[in-house]
């Protein structure tokens, strides 16, 4: 019933537990505490314990209660007794409500309940004016203790604001360092307001304050300090007060009309600020001025050596939150600038700060954020994908969600280029349910849900989100989301069919790019103007646009085209490895994209195939374009596996036809264990499981996966063929010549183990021979003899005992008026028909022959 009472009327039950321990330990029987009720019981131990000491202890009790904890020199000070030491000692020797703590040196307490009863009994024992001192002394005395919370709930009960804001001046730049915003807020919000406005200090603190939570907040905080640090000639408040202002316009991302005062507001003060007065704010006003610029698409001749110079003031700075802030705007200076060298730099160090304990919640967000948007720029999509869910969670658990935007925007976008669409409107949805009111958020998010209705196919859709997003983004000014609108609406109109509107946003786009710099965006925006050509038919104008736009993002490396349309990027690169357009790099953009094309460009051979197989003239095996070393006899039979494979189509190959080939002389049990034996070694030896699928017994090679040198030769000339007979030659031509090219010599020549594709040798052989008579055939008609004459020459080194082929040639030399030539032709012809089928030359070619010798 007593610990009840206590719980209900004192700091707790344990304590009431304790007091009554302690006073069993001084004879008082506990039947007689239970009668009484709890303020009988405070005044019962003030009574008998209190009362009874001297009076120099009483007044040592009663100032050293002021102290929530008591070190010796304290206790002098504030008492003025030079025996505070032994007093303490006594006290807590004799159980009298003291207990006493060592760190460095002995710190001593009263138990809650009783410094309570001496708070009390203080306020009666000194006059107000006595007492008001004695607390400030305290507080003072707390103050150099480091008791500093302490030290301002006294000050705040005493209404002492000037002190209490002194000491807030004093603190606020380490307790920024800590992160401890509430804290640092909570003080200066229980300032009257009167006395704040009158503060520059004070105000911009403040501004710090609720900058982290909402940028704009911190706004009327920032400009009023800005005024009365100008009308104190505070260069120092000066300088701070206009960086921090300019960043929350930056961060607020809703109305950017009101950088541009600020802006000149801040190279007003360049000319005068030679020698700053630290270089921490040398560092913080250049990276504001920097990041200003930049983002307001404003180019200045000194930007560049702003930005090394910015770079070696962080290199030297100790302040942990600045260095990562300062490094956070260079590396999105450097990569949309396209200076991925010096980025990388940048990123490698901020992944280094962000393993540092010290880390404040927000500086841990902001390095997730670095993470997310430094792997997006760089089309590493899984990386940024783990980078945001870290970055979401830290959110969550830290309640700061300044940044989540940059994460759902990043997620979206990796998930697409992913071609996962679920994930991708999953995160779109959680943008929603936690959209603020920022115009820049809300732009975002009609952005990437222009996107996804777009992926879906639901262009209509994503039409109006474009619009809102536009209409947005020209409200807020901001140079990049507008550019970034055109650049989105220009691919929803192509999707429409709405080429002439569409061309009219990608120039607007590109205009906006160019002016600002932004060479990323200038990037996509080529590529788009790219695809509008190659939609209308002008094939020159598609590719000198897809040449610019991927040289441009070979020499700044960009490996994500922000078009988020798997069909339309495999369109641009296969017609960049057509044109043989930077083909080492669209090779690593199609390998980073991960693009896989719903129909396999067999007549591509610089499609980056994770696996090549060639047999037209040779074997020869490439795993990601390097040569595989086959000569072990382990892998001759997997090896003959694949040859079998190949030469019996490649696709839905039967076992048992695999096995008559390799094991003719095995039994069914046998042969199937020696087929599952091989097949798992040639699958070690591709080091690709999925390059081929056995169902059902039966084998097929992934043409998605394995480019076939006689599979692309066959799949051109098919549609070589079906050009030829609907009378489109010259179309036929081109793809006849992508065939022959392709056609190196026999099927698996000089393989003696191998008698078993000969058929198939024959068959392709004749393939080859049709396709190079028909394009002779056309150049002849065409009169462009030299094509014809080396087309004939190529068919007579495939097959030289086929007559008709020399009458053809020695026809091409009499029209090129190479007579000499042409007798050759003939000898060459009548040595070999007579030493391989032992006959003559024919009448015709007889007298072809003696129609070169009249002339």
């Amino acid at each position: 019933e007593v610990i009840d009472q206590l719980h209900r009327t004192t700091d707790g039950w344990v304590a009431g537990l304790v007091l009554i321990l302690e006073s069993m330990k001084r004879g008082v029987e506990p039947q007689t505490i239970q009668k009484m009720a709890p303020q009988e019981i405070i005044d019962y131990f003030g009574n008998e314990f209190f009362n009874k000491t001297e009076k120099t202890i009483q007044d040592f009790l009663l100032k050293t209660a002021l102290l929530p904890k008591i070190t010796v020199n304290t206790a002098k000070q504030l008492t003025g007794l030079s025996n505070a030491d032994s007093i303490l000692s006594a006290l807590c020797r004799d159980n009298y409500f003291t207990e006493r703590h060592y760190s460095s040196e002995p710190v001593y307490q009263y138990h809650p309940l009783y410094r309570e009863f001496l708070l009390t009994r203080s306020e009666e024992a000194f006059v107000p004016e006595e007492l008001s001192s004695l607390k400030n002394q305290a507080a003072r005395l707390l103050e150099k203790e480091g008791q500093i919370e302490v030290a301002i709930s006294i000050y705040q009960d005493l209404e002492n604001w000037e002190s209490m804001a002194q000491l807030i001046r004093q603190q606020a730049t380490s307790l920024q360092r800590q992160g401890r915003f509430g804290t640092l807020m909570a003080w200066l919000e229980s300032l009257p307001q009167g006395f704040l406005e009158k503060d520059p200090w004070l105000l911009y603190w403040l501004g710090i304050c609720r900058s982290q939570f909402d940028p704009f907040q911190s706004l009327p905080y920032y400009e009023k300090a800005f005024e009365g640090f100008k009308s104190r000639r505070d260069a120092v408040g000066i300088y701070l007060s206009l960086a921090s202002l300019v960043n929350s316009i930056i961060f607020k991302y809703d109305n950017w009309s009101l950088l541009n005062h600020w802006i000149a507001e801040l190279e007003k003060n360049m000319p005068h600020l030679k020698v700053f007065p630290s270089p921490r704010i040398e560092l913080f006003y250049k990276t504001t001025l920097l990041s200003a610029l930049f983002w307001g698409g404003i180019s200045k001749p000194y930007l560049e050596e702003m930005a090394e110079k910015i770079f070696s003031l962080a290199e030297d700075t100790s302040d942990l939150n600045l260095k990562m802030q300062t490094l956070y705007t260079l590396l999105k200076f450097r990569l949309h600038a396209g200076d991925f060298e010096k980025a990388d730099l940048i990123f490698k160090i901020l992944q280094k700060l962000a393993q540092t304990r010290e880390l404040s919640p927000f500086l841990k967000i902001l390095a997730k954020d670095n993470e997310t948007f430094y792997y997006r720029f760089l089309g590493k999509d899984e990386e940024c994908l783990k980078a945001v869910a870290k970055g979401l969670e830290l959110s969550l658990s830290t309640g700061i969600h300044r940044r989540d935007t940059i994460f759902f925007s990043n997620g979206i976008g990796s998930s697409l280029s992913l071609n996962d669409l679920g994930r991708a409107e999953k995160l779109l949805e959680e943008m929603a349910s936690s959209l603020s009111e920022t115009r820049g958020d809300v732009c975002n998010y009609h952005l990437w849900k222009s996107q996804v209705a777009q992926f879906k196919g639901n262009r209509d859709q994503a039409l109006v989100d474009a619009d809102q997003a536009q209409k947005l983004a020209f409200e807020i000014g901001f140079p990049y989301s507008k550019g970034v609108t055109h650049l989105r609406k220009a691919q929803v109109l192509r999707s429409l069919g709405n080429h002439l509107e569409g061309g009219k946003e990608i120039t607007r786009a590109l205009s906006i790019s160019r002016k600002i710099g932004a060479k990323n965006l200038e990037f996509s925006s080529l590529l788009v103007e790219a695809l509008l050509a190659f939609d209308q038919g002008d094939e020159p104008s598609g590719l000198l646009s897809l040449h610019e736009a991927l040289t441009l993002g070979r020499e700044k490396g960009y490996f994500s085209t922000n078009l988020y349309q798997p069909t339309a990027n495999v369109r641009l690169c296969i017609k960049a490895l057509e044109a043989l357009i930077e083909v080492g790099y669209v090779q690593e953009l199609i390998r980073r994209m991960n693009l896989r094309p719903e129909e396999a460009p067999l007549h591509l051979e610089h499609w980056p195939w994770p696996i090549k197989i060639f047999t037209l003239g040779r074997f020869e095996l490439l795993i990601d374009n390097h040569p595989l070393p086959y000569s072990r006899k382990v892998q001759q039979k997997p090896l003959a596996l694949l040859k079998a494979l190949i030469a019996l189509g490649g696709k839905e190959v039967r076992e048992e036809l695999i096995a008559d080939i390799l094991w003719p002389e095995a039994d069914g049990d046998t042969s199937h264990m020696s087929f599952i034996s091989t097949l798992h070694r040639l699958r070690s030896v591709l080091g690709q499981d999925k390059a081929f699928s056995f169902r059902e017994g039966r084998l097929t090679l992934d043409e998605t996966i394995c480019w076939l040198d006689i599979r692309a030769f066959d799949k051109t000339l098919t549609q070589a063929d079906k050009k030829w007979e609907t009378k489109q030659t010259e179309e036929a031509v081109q793809l006849y010549q992508t065939a022959v090219a392709l056609y190196k010599g026999p099927f698996l020549t000089g393989d003696p183990e191998t008698v078993w594709a000969i058929s198939l040798q024959e068959r392709l052989k004749g393939k080859f021979l049709r396709a190079v008579n028909r394009m002779a055939y056309f150049y002849s008609n065409s009169g462009l003899w030299e094509n014809a004459r080396d087309c004939y020459q190529k068919a007579l080194e495939i097959d030289d005992n086929i007559e008709d082929f020399y009458q053809n040639l020695m026809v091409c030399h009499q029209n090129l008026g190479q007579k000499s030539e042409g007798i050759a032709v003939y000898q060459r012809c009548r040595k070999t028909l007579s030493a391989s089928l032992g006959i003559e030359p024919s009448a015709k070619t007889q007298a072809l022959y003696n129609s070169l010798l009249t002339r």
